[in-house]
C-alpha cells in the first residue's frame, strides 16, 4: 500500500470558541451552517465584511460539545480574534488562541485515514484534499512520508485550493470569486451573517465574473505576473510552484479569447488552464461553444 504524504503546516492556527452561546454566536456571523459541524465533520467558512469580500476564512470542527476550533491562517489570527470580540457584545462566549499549543497535519493520498489515532476530519473542500489532524506538536506521529511545504503548496495548488495569505487575503475578495461556493463553505439556506445580501445576489444572478483557476505553462509562472490576451490584461498570477499555479482572471475575457481560438499568455507564454474536481460552472473555453 502507499504511504500517505504528511505536511505540519506552521502556518496554521487554532482560535477556540467556546460558551452557552458560542453557536449561535457563529451561526450569526459565519457563511455556512453552524448546526452541520459535529466531531465527525468540520465546515469550511468564512467571516465577510458588509459588502461581501472575504476577511478571514477558516475550518470549524467541534471537538467535543460546547467547543468550537476556528483553525485559521497564523498571520490573521489576531486580527480574526479581535474581530470576533468586537461582535461578541455581552454574549455568554469565551475566544481564546491557541497557537502555542496545537499544531495543524495535512494528510493526504491513499490510506490516510488508517493512519491516524489523534483528533482529525476530512479537509470539507474537497475529498482529494485530505485529512486535517490537529493535536499537540510532541503527538504527531503518522505512517506515511513527512513532505515539506513547498510539496503541500504544489499539492493544493494542483487541486485548485487557494491559501488564506496568499490567495485569498483578507477585505480583497468577494465569497465566489475564492470558490467558496462550489467548495461547500457557504450555505445558501440559512440564516442571516454578515454580507449575505451581497453572496445570495451573485448567487441567485449567476454573476460571479472572476474565480481562482489552476493555470499550467511550459515556463515559470512569477506571482504577481498579468495574464494576457490581444494585448489586454484579463488576470493575475496569485501562488506559483514553477509551471504550475493558482490564478485569478476573468472568466467572460477568458471564455472569449479561447472561444476565438486567441491565447491566454503571461509573459509572452501561453497559458492553460485546468478545470479542477470541484469546478460545477461554465468554464471558460466551452461556454461559447455551447
Amino acid at each position: 500500500m502507499t504511504n500517505p504524504s504528511f505536511c505540519t503546516l506552521n502556518s496554521r492556527t487554532i482560535i477556540e470558541i467556546t460558551g452557552t452561546q458560542a453557536t449561535d454566536f457563529l451561526q450569526g456571523l459565519i457563511t455556512n451552517d453552524i448546526s452541520k459541524a459535529d466531531p465527525g465533520h468540520a465546515l469550511y467558512a468564512a467571516l465577510l465584511t458588509p459588502q461581501g469580500k472575504i476577511l478571514f476564512d477558516f475550518f470549524i470542527s467541534q471537538p467535543r460539545p460546547g467547543t468550537y476550533w476556528l483553525e485559521c491562517s497564523r498571520n490573521q489570527a489576531a486580527d480574526l480574534a479581535k474581530r470576533l470580540t468586537f461582535y461578541k457584545l455581552r454574549a455568554d462566549v469565551s475566544i481564546t488562541p491557541l497557537s502555542d499549543d496545537l499544531k495543524v497535519t495535512c494528510i493526504w493520498g491513499a490510506g490516510a485515514q488508517a493512519t491516524l489515532d489523534g483528533y482529525h476530519y476530512a479537509d470539507p473542500r474537497t475529498p482529494s484534499a485530505g485529512l486535517r489532524m490537529i493535536s499537540p506538536a510532541e503527538a504527531i506521529s503518522i505512517t506515511g512520508n513527512r513532505v515539506d511545504t513547498d510539496t503541500y503548496t504544489a499539492h493544493r495548488v494542483h487541486l485548485g485550493l487557494g491559501d488564506s495569505d496568499g490567495d485569498i487575503g483578507s477585505s480583497e475578495r468577494f465569497v465566489h470569486e475564492c470558490n467558496l461556493d462550489m467548495l461547500n463553505g457557504v450555505d445558501f439556506s440559512k440564516g442571516c451573517y454578515v454580507g449575505q445580501e451581497v453572496v445570495s445576489r451573485m448567487h441567485h444572478k449567476q454573476a460571479a465574473r472572476k474565480r481562482i483557476l489552476p493555470v499550467s505553462s511550459t515556463d515559470t509562472l512569477t506571482t504577481g505576473a498579468a495574464i494576457m490576451t490581444d494585448g489586454k490584461s484579463i488576470g493575475e498570477i496569485l501562488t506559483s510552484t514553477g509551471p504550475q499555479a493558482l490564478a485569478v482572471l476573468r472568466l467572460d475575457k477568458a471564455d472569449a479569447a479561447l472561444a476565438a481560438g486567441t491565447d491566454l499568455t503571461v509573459e509572452n507564454t501561453p497559458l492553460t488552464l485546468i478545470r479542477p474536481e470541484w469546478a460545477k460552472f461554465p468554464f471558460p473555453g466551452e461556454v461559447s461553444n455551447e
